[in-house]
């Protein structure tokens, strides 16, 4: 993912898994700073190539046996 990928209010998450995170911009150096919440707010700075789109988990609708 690069930088012309994501506009500020983005949801992203690390590609390794974690939170649903923020992308809230770029900073000097050229990483994307992101912020989500853990107890409270928190944000860092993390290279564009580790983040991707986060895409809501998919509700699954089983059937519901009765006995």
């Amino acid at each position: 993912m690069s930088e012309t990928d994501l506009k500020v209010g983005d949801a992203v998450r690390h590609k390794t898994g974690g939170p649903k995170m923020i992308f809230v911009g770029t900073s000097q150096t050229g990483q994307a700073i992101c912020e989500w919440f853990d107890r409270g707010p928190r944000q860092d700075t993390f290279s564009f190539a580790a983040l991707e789109k986060y895409e809501s988990p998919k509700a699954s609708f089983g059937t519901i046996s009765r006995a």
